[in-house]
């Protein structure tokens, strides 16, 4: 079955099947490098390495805490695997709301 996405969302399919590429080329399914992840895919990236390590509702493990969590991805950021820019935005973003809360 194909899903189909409205022009906005024509790439969705793509960012979905490569958020495991890392920009050192030791991701997966393809070992892609940087030069050929685009910033959804980047973002995509980040955003679910942070949902898995501060996740609630896996029977397998405890959430980290977000000092923890942060900590790793600004290693894997060092490691030149993700980008440390989308690392603290998504920090900052992160902070912001937990402060509104």
């Amino acid at each position: 079955m194909t899903v189909h996405f409205n022009s906005a969302f024509r790439d969705a399919g793509r960012w979905a099947s490569q958020h495991h590429e890392l920009l050192d080329g030791k991701g997966y399914p393809h070992g892609l490098t940087a030069g050929d992840l685009c910033l959804e895919i980047r973002i995509l990236t980040v955003a679910d390495i942070c949902d898995a390590l501060l996740a609630t509702d896996r029977p397998y493990k405890k959430p980290l805490s977000m000092e923890q969590a942060f900590s790793i991805l600004r290693g894997m950021a060092d490691e030149g695997k993700i980008e440390l820019r989308l690392v603290n935005y998504l920090e900052s973003c992160l902070s912001e709301e937990y402060r509104a809360r």
